[in-house]
């Protein structure tokens, strides 16, 4: 997984800039193990608190997590 996240945030810092934090959070989703979701600081207002961020600063972009080995296994 830390190669997942070295990668996630390597892009997104490509993509929304240097100064962007990234977090991520755990989550669950059936397909993947471990799982997580990925936020950014709000690129509106920098993480201050805006009406597109919902006054929290951050804006949840995407979930991620490495293939669950089940998945794996259904599908040879």
């Amino acid at each position: 997984f830390a190669d997942l996240k070295g990668t996630l945030e390597s892009f997104l810092r490509h993509m929304y800039g240097d100064e962007t934090k990234v977090r991520f959070r755990t989550s669950f989703f059936p397909f993947t193990e471990p799982s997580a979701e990925v936020d950014i600081s709000c690129v509106m207002c920098g993480g201050e608190g805006c009406r597109v961020c919902s006054h929290t600063g951050w804006l949840e972009i995407l979930g991620c997590g490495m293939v669950h080995p089940d998945v794996l296994r259904i599908n040879g």
